[in-house]
């Protein structure tokens, strides 16, 4: 009697430790979802022709709930190209079916033509249904007397 006592005990906590889950399962990594590079339309008022310019962004995930955003190149009417123009660490929400790229602002290094110059770069945007709208102010740009620049970007997966 007693032994079955004790394989009746043993089978009971075996499935206590079965059903015990180590993390919690509902946690969202909005970055890993809207991770991707989005083919589009640049529009830089003055600068490209009113249609848009086709371009490419990619957004990579940085980390939980954060993206990395980079557009190497825009050429700009009268002026050559702008390289490199990168922002890490854009924090993403998510409400509903719309994902949110949070204003984020950095100085950074970009190239215009050869010559690399400081910049301060702020970017927000949504993505929704692998649709991606995003404004990319270019501000305080160094060396050169260059005006900001207005960049807004609508693309897709």
């Amino acid at each position: 009697m007693n032994k079955k006592l004790i394989y009746l005990l043993m089978f009971v906590f075996t499935l206590g430790l079965s059903f015990t889950a180590c993390g919690s399962d509902d946690d969202d990594d909005y970055a890993k979802e809207i991770a991707a590079t989005y083919n589009g339309k640049i529009i830089i008022p003055g600068m490209t022709s009113a249609d848009g310019d086709a371009n490419s962004i990619v957004l990579a995930r940085a980390s939980e709930n954060k993206v990395n955003l980079a557009l190497n190149e825009i050429v700009l009417q009268g002026l050559g190209s702008v390289k490199n123009i990168a922002v890490k660490n854009v924090p993403v929400t998510k409400s509903g079916d719309t994902y949110a790229l949070t204003s984020t602002t950095e100085t950074i290094k970009i190239k215009l033509g050869e010559v690399e110059v400081g910049a301060t770069v702020t970017v927000s945007g949504t993505v929704k249904a692998g649709k991606l709208d995003l404004i990319i102010y270019v501000k305080d740009i160094t060396v050169l007397p260059i005006p900001d620049l207005v960049i807004t970007f609508s693309g897709t997966k």
